[in-house]
């Protein structure tokens, strides 16, 4: 149902009716839920949110408490209270640019940065992390020493990165872990992938599915060398089938058999999981948004116990509270990232905190967890579409944090990706993207390339905002850019300000832009040479903050140059 303005105000499944309410600015205030099998009286699921004059999100109410936001006169988030009282504070300079971020009293990393404001070092307890960048912005290494604000810094591990001059990671030095080689068909898909733990490869039908077949190798007879309609059902020895609505409803392999069962809305509840004759049965819970916040074993009867309960800011992970009352609350490197910095646990309520740090890849998969004396707690390396080549403890911390905005479920496999659930043993979801083609031709896809793309709401690949800037800046550097003036919109509501950077003459530049069509993205264009949009992840509202910082008349700030 919708009003008169065509905003959605109620919605009606087959389980659930949900009403939405809206200020006199079109921003949602509150979202009720209703089971049409509650009970007579019994309450809904009620979710209020309410806004300063700036438009900016002050608090959102659920059912797990109340998350408090506040911000500075540029819009910046200055602080956030959790339910549990904790405070997070964060410390900017200039427009923008994050430098600090604190949990109450305590410093939990500190960030310098270089003219172009691109991270080049951070602090995590006792060890500093060094970012180092080829000239078109490429990271092309990540130093983490101990003792580094000593005379003589301890090398504590050391990631180096080569690249083609396509952009595609080519090799990756890793103190710990070796040296791995990446090898790509002219497509930009990869096709192998070597180190001393590790030795892979693929082949892809037109749509970019993984073939049952490595590469090098000829197709059998009766083999097809397509996919119907994107639907992988047999993969190395696993096999799957599908519903009428294309998702995924049972999965067998050799360490068993898992059946799911999904809602309405595609929202997978409850997996069954069988090995010989064992059955364990798992179920999931979802706010009204799609959120996950439960997981939790079902017993003969169907009766949850052992449950995990999980409280989101906005659509990234904010805590989880576990079996036994321990809870971990996340940290991520800013304000419009997934890919997190630190985590802070609680073995119960009222008792310290414990800050342990991660320390990530390229693409922003955790790879090492270190408590705050720089020492390792948790250690893993990855294959190409995500499932670890080893994981090693050495105490139990669970790290269950995979690519960014996924999170392992031990108990199948899958990676809960907010929107979806995403297999690494195929590289794919397991049910069609629910923004349809808005979110590309093949509608069970993660990434092109899990290296350097990202997909952390389950909808949309894309690079990062640094990686679509930095690929806009070798463009611009080929033909001579200088950023000189601001560039002025000149279309819809970015008419008028400032978007981006130009040359003196106005005739190379570059405008930073977010759409409905291409989402967020960068246009280049040097005279009548107009090159391609460069697409990244960020919000809407991150791009708005992008644009601010070229709102500076004396002195524009320039997130790109």
């Amino acid at each position: 149902e919708r009003d008169a303005a065509g905003r959605l105000t109620a919605k009606i499944t087959p389980e659930t009716r949900t009403e939405y309410r809206y200020d006199a600015a079109d921003r949602l205030l509150e979202i009720r839920r209703r089971r049409h099998d509650a009970a007579e009286g019994g309450e809904p699921e009620v979710i209020r949110f309410s806004y300063d004059s700036a438009g900016n999100l002050l608090s959102e109410e659920t059912a797990q408490g109340v998350l408090q936001n506040r911000y500075d006169v540029q819009g910046n988030r200055t602080e956030t209270q959790m339910p549990d009282g904790r405070t997070l504070r964060y410390l900017y300079y200039g427009s923008g640019h994050l430098q600090q971020i604190n949990l109450g009293r305590d410093v939990i990393s500190e960030f310098t940065r270089d003219h172009l404001h691109r991270e080049v070092q951070r602090s995590q307890g006792r060890l500093d992390t060094r970012r180092m960048y080829d000239r078109t912005g490429r990271l092309t290494r990540k130093l983490t020493c101990k003792g580094m604000r000593g005379v003589v810094p301890e090398t504590f591990i050391d990631r180096e990165y080569a690249y083609s001059g396509q952009d595609e990671l080519l090799k990756k030095r890793h103190s710990r872990q070796g040296v791995t080689d990446y090898f790509y068909d002219t497509t930009g898909r990869i096709t192998a992938c070597r180190n001393e733990a590790y030795l892979d490869s693929w082949q892809y039908d037109a749509a970019a599915n993984l073939l049952d077949r490595r590469q090098g190798e000829t197709a059998q007879a009766g083999a097809g060398s397509v996919v119907p309609f994107n639907r992988i059902t047999s993969y190395r020895g696993l096999h799957y089938r599908y519903d009428e609505y294309g998702r995924v409803v049972e999965k067998r392999g050799r360490n068993g058999t898992q059946h799911y069962r999904w809602d309405a809305e595609h929202r997978l509840t409850e997996v069954a999981v069988i090995r010989g004759s064992t059955v364990r049965r798992y179920g999931y819970v979802y706010d009204a948004p799609g959120r996950r916040v439960e997981k939790h074993e079902l017993d003969a009867e169907g009766k949850p116990y052992n449950r995990t309960t999980f409280l989101w800011d906005g659509m990234r992970l904010a805590q989880e509270c576990r079996p036994g009352r321990s809870s971990s609350l996340y940290i991520y490197s800013d304000q419009g990232s997934h890919e997190p910095l630190a985590r802070v646990d609680r073995a119960a309520p009222g008792e310290a905190d414990e800050v342990l740090y991660y320390h990530t890849d390229v693409n922003g998969a955790p790879e090492e967890m270190t408590d705050g004396r720089g020492n390792i707690v948790w250690e893993a390396g990855y294959q190409v579409w995500g499932n670890l080549t080893h994981e090693k403890e050495t105490r139990p911390v669970q790290q269950n944090l995979r690519f960014q905005g996924q999170y392992l479920d031990r108990e199948t496999g899958l990676h809960y990706n907010l929107y979806r659930f995403y297999d690494p043993d195929i590289g794919k979801f397991i049910s069609g993207d629910p923004i349809s083609l808005k979110g590309g031709i093949n509608l069970y896809a993660y990434a092109p390339n899990p290296l350097s793309w990202i997909d952390p709401l389950g909808l949309k690949c894309g690079s990062s905002y640094e990686q679509a800037r930095n690929k806009a800046l070798k463009w611009l550097e080929e033909r001579g850019f200088k950023a000189e003036r601001v560039n002025i919109g000149k279309f819809g509501s970015t008419r008028g300000k400032p978007v981006g950077m130009t040359t003196a003459d106005g005739k190379t530049g570059f405008r930073i832009e977010y759409d409905e069509r291409s989402g967020a993205h960068i246009n280049v264009f040097s005279g009548k040479d107009k090159g391609e949009h460069f697409l990244s992840d960020a919000s809407e509202s991150i791009v708005t903050k992008l644009q601010k910082l070229f709102d500076l008349p004396s002195k524009p700030q320039r997130p790109i140059s």
